[in-house]
C-alpha cells in the first residue's frame, strides 16, 4: 500500500512538472520542427513522448484491479488494428499527381501517437487524483508564462505574427493599435501576434480553454491582486493574438462562467459575491472598449473587397474570354487554357500558393478554370480554396476511404490543409479516425454530463471543466488546426480526466455491481430465489422477452433489460437460432459495456452464455449455478461456462463427478 501512494505522489509532481513545462515546449525558436532528427521529430516531440510514455508506466503500476489492465490492452490492439487499416487505406490512394502522392509510413505513424497520446492523459489524469491546490498551480503557471510571454514579446516588436506566412515579426506592438492609420500602413497581419509560440490558433484554444478554470478559482477564492493581475494579462493576450476565438472567446467565457456561478449561487451551494462580480464587469467593460482597436476588428476579409475585385474583372474582359475557350483535350487546347490563367489568375485575386505552388494549375486545368465561376468572397477565403481543392484530389482518386482517410502527412506536405477540425480529419484519419482519436473528448464529457444528471449532482467545478471541453470543440470549428498538435489536446486530456475523477468519486457506490442473468422458464425461476441478495448489491437483471417476463420491469423498475427468446426444439426454430444468437451475443456485448458489472450471477442457460464469456474476458467474476434439472448429466451451457467459471456451484451432489472443482451447494429452492 506504501508503494501505491509513493507512486501516485511520483505521478502527481511529474503531472504537474509535464503541464507546466508545455508552453517553454511551444516556443518555435528554441523547439522548431527543423531541429530534427533521424524520425524528423522535434525535441518538443521527443520530450513530451518520454514524459507521456513514463506517465502512462506509472498510471498502469498504480491500477488496483486486473480488470482494467485488460481494459487497457483491448484499446490497444484497437488502436493498433485501425493503425493497419489506416495504413492500407493510405498507401491504395493514387491521385495521378505526384505531389499528392507522397506518403511516409514513419511520418504517418507518428502522427497517430500523436494523436493517441494525449487520450492517455485522460488515464493518467484520473490515476493521479491531482488536489485542488495542484490544480490552480498548474493552470495559473501555464497562464502567465503564455500571456507574459505574447505581451512582452510585442511590446518590445521580437513577436512573430499571427497570421503572415513565414517567421515574421509583427511590425507595430499594442501600444500603437490606436493610431487611426496602423492598420493601413502594415495590415492587421503584421500587428497581430502570438509571441514565441508555435501557431496562433492553437494558443488560442488553449488559453481559452483554460480561462474558465481561472475564473472557477477568481469566484471561489478570495480576491487578490494577483488574480486580477493573472486575469487582466490573460485577456490582453487573447486580443494580442487576434484570433476571433481568442478576441472574442474571453467574452463569451466570462459570461458562461458568471452565470453558471450565479446559478449555483441562488442554489444555495455557496454565498454570491457580488463585489467579485462588479470587479469582472469593469474588466470586461474596459476590454470590450479596446477591441475596436485590437487586430481582430481590422482584419480584411474578402466581402470587404468583393466590390473592387468585380470591376477589375469586369473591366478585364475574362468572362467573356473563358466562355471562348476550347473544350477538348489537345495540346492546343492545354495551352490555350494556360495562357488564360496565367494572364487573368492574378486580376482575379487568386492565392499564388494555391494555384501555383501547393495545386499547380497545369496538374488540374479544367479545375482551375472552373474555379475562376467561383464568387470572390468563396474563392478569397482560404478555407474554402483549401476545401475545393482538397475534395477534388480526394475526388479524384480511384480508391475513395472515407473510413480510415488518405494519410494527414500527404496533406500536410503540399500545404493544403483544411482549418476545419472533424472536416479535414474525415480526409485524413477518417470516420473510424475521428472515433477513436477526436470524439472520446466528447463522449467523456456527456459521460460525465449523464452521470451527473442521473445523480442529480451537478457541481460548478464540473460544469467548469464541461465548459472548457466545449469551447475547445468550438475553437475548432470556428478556427481549426485545434486537435492535431500537443498544446491544445493534452490539456484536454487533463480537462477530460479531472471531470472524470471528479464524476466518478461523487458518485461512487459503495455496492459491489451484480449482473444477474439466465434463460426464462425454470432458470429464471432459480435465479429469482437469489433476489434476497438485491438489497445488498448494485444489482441488474437480464433474461429472455417473453409475456410472463413482462411484469419483471414494474417490479424492478430500471434493472432489467431483455434478450431475444430462443430455443431449437423444431428444425425451423433451429435454423433460426444462430442468428439470435449472434444477435443475443452483439447485445449482451453492448450492456455488458453499459452496466460494467464486478459479478456476473447465472443459473443457465443458453441465453446466459455468451454473456459469461463476454464477462470474463473483460474481467468480471463468474458464477455460475448449474440447473436444478441436471442431476447426473451436464449441460451445454454449464460444460462451456465451467471452464473458466471463478465460482461453479451444482444443485446435486452427484454432479460432483461430472465437475469435480465445483462446490456443492444444495437445492437453491
Amino acid at each position: 500500500m506504501k508503494n501505491k501512494i509513493n507512486n501516485q505522489s511520483f505521478l502527481q509532481k511529474l503531472l504537474i512538472i509535464f503541464m507546466i513545462i508545455q508552453p517553454i515546449l511551444d516556443i518555435y525558436y528554441l523547439y522548431t520542427d527543423e531541429i530534427i532528427n533521424i524520425f524528423k521529430l522535434s525535441p518538443a516531440t521527443i520530450i513530451r513522448m518520454i514524459f507521456l510514455c513514463l506517465l502512462s508506466i506509472l498510471s498502469y503500476m498504480s491500477l488496483k484491479k486486473d480488470n482494467k489492465k485488460r481494459w487497457l490492452m483491448i484499446t490497444a490492439i484497437i488502436y493498433a488494428l485501425y493503425m493497419v487499416f489506416h495504413h492500407l487505406s493510405a498507401i491504395s490512394y493514387d491521385s495521378g499527381f505526384e505531389i499528392y502522392n507522397k506518403y511516409s509510413v514513419v511520418r504517418e505513424l507518428f502522427y497517430i501517437i500523436r494523436m493517441l497520446m494525449p487520450l492517455a492523459m485522460i488515464f493518467i489524469t484520473k490515476e493521479a487524483d491531482l488536489k485542488e491546490d495542484n490544480v490552480k498551480k498548474i493552470i495559473y503557471t501555464v497562464i502567465n508564462l503564455f500571456c507574459i510571454t505574447i505581451i512582452v514579446t510585442d511590446l518590445f516588436e521580437v513577436s512573430l505574427t499571427s497570421y503572415a506566412d513565414g517567421n515574421k515579426i509583427i511590425a507595430a506592438n499594442f501600444l500603437k493599435w490606436f493610431n487611426k492609420d496602423i492598420y493601413k500602413e502594415f495590415g492587421y497581419e503584421l500587428i497581430a501576434s502570438k509571441g514565441l509560440f508555435h501557431m496562433a490558433n492553437q494558443i488560442s484554444a488553449t488559453l481559452l480553454a483554460l480561462l474558465p478554470i481561472e475564473l472557477y478559482f477568481f469566484y471561489k477564492d478570495k480576491i487578490s491582486p494577483f488574480k486580477i493581475i493573472t486575469l487582466v494579462l490573460n485577456i490582453m493576450a487573447m486580443l494580442i493574438i487576434g484570433t476571433r476565438v481568442a478576441s472574442y472567446g474571453w467574452l463569451l467565457a466570462i459570461i458562461l462562467i458568471t452565470i453558471e456561478y450565479l446559478y449555483f449561487g441562488l442554489k444555495k451551494k455557496y454565498r454570491i459575491d457580488m463585489k467579485k462580480i462588479i470587479v469582472l464587469t469593469i474588466i470586461s467593460v474596459i476590454f470590450s472598449l479596446i477591441i475596436p482597436y485590437s487586430p481582430v476588428a481590422n482584419r480584411t476579409f474578402a466581402s470587404d473587397i468583393d466590390a473592387e475585385i468585380q470591376n477589375k474583372i469586369k473591366n478585364a474582359n475574362g468572362e467573356i474570354e473563358r466562355k471562348n475557350l476550347c473544350k477538348d483535350d489537345s495540346n492546343e487546347c492545354r495551352k490555350q487554357k494556360y495562357a488564360y490563367i496565367e494572364k487573368y489568375y492574378d486580376i482575379y485575386e487568386f492565392d499564388e500558393k494555391y494555384i501555383i505552388k501547393n495545386y499547380p494549375y497545369q496538374y488540374d486545368t479544367d479545375f482551375w478554370i472552373n474555379a475562376f465561376d467561383i464568387p470572390f468572397v468563396e474563392r478569397g477565403d482560404h478555407r474554402q480554396m483549401q476545401t475545393l481543392i482538397t475534395k477534388r484530389v480526394f475526388d479524384l482518386n480511384s480508391h475513395k476511404n472515407y473510413f480510415f482517410g488518405i494519410s494527414f502527412n500527404r496533406l500536410r506536405n503540399i500545404g493544403v490543409y483544411i482549418e476545419k477540425d472533424i472536416y479535414v480529419h474525415l480526409y485524413t484519419i477518417g470516420i473510424v479516425g475521428i472515433l477513436l482519436f477526436i470524439m472520446p473528448y466528447l463522449f467523456a464529457a456527456i459521460y460525465a454530463l449523464a452521470k451527473m444528471l442521473k445523480n442529480k449532482n451537478l457541481t460548478f467545478i464540473n460544469c467548469i471543466y464541461l465548459t472548457s471541453i466545449g469551447v475547445i470543440f468550438l475553437a475548432g470549428i470556428v478556427s481549426g488546426n485545434v486537435f492535431d498538435e500537443w498544446i491544445v489536446t493534452l490539456f484536454l486530456g487533463l480537462i477530460c480526466g479531472l471531470l472524470l475523477n471528479n464524476v466518478l468519486k461523487e458518485n461512487k457506490n459503495d455496492k459491489k455491481k451484480v449482473l444477474f442473468i439466465s434463460s426464462t422458464g425454470g432458470h429464471l425461476e432459480e435465479l429469482m430465489q437469489l433476489k434476497p441478495m438485491f438489497n445488498d448489491y448494485d444489482y441488474h437483471i437480464i433474461t429472455e422477452r417473453t409475456k410472463s417476463n413482462l411484469s419483471l420491469t414494474k417490479k424492478y423498475p430500471h434493472r432489467v433489460n431483455y434478450l431475444v427468446y430462443g430455443s431449437y426444439t423444431t428444425l425451423g426454430k433451429k435454423i433460426i437460432y444462430p442468428f439470435k444468437l449472434l444477435y443475443n451475443t452483439i447485445k449482451s456485448l453492448v450492456l455488458y459495456l453499459i452496466i460494467r458489472p464486478e459479478y456476473i450471477i447465472s443459473t443457465g442457460a443458453h441465453t446466459a452464455g455468451p454473456m459469461c464469456l463476454i464477462g470474463h474476458i473483460l474481467g468480471s467474476k463468474i458464477i455460475y449455478i448449474e440447473t436444478f434439472a441436471n442431476s447426473k448429466t451436464k449441460s451445454r451451457t454449464g460444460s462451456l461456462v465451467y471452464k473458466f467459471a471463478d465460482l461453479f456451484i451444482v444443485q446435486w451432489e452427484s454432479m460432483l463427478e461430472l465437475y469435480p472443482n465445483a462446490v456443492y451447494g444444495g437445492w437453491i429452492f
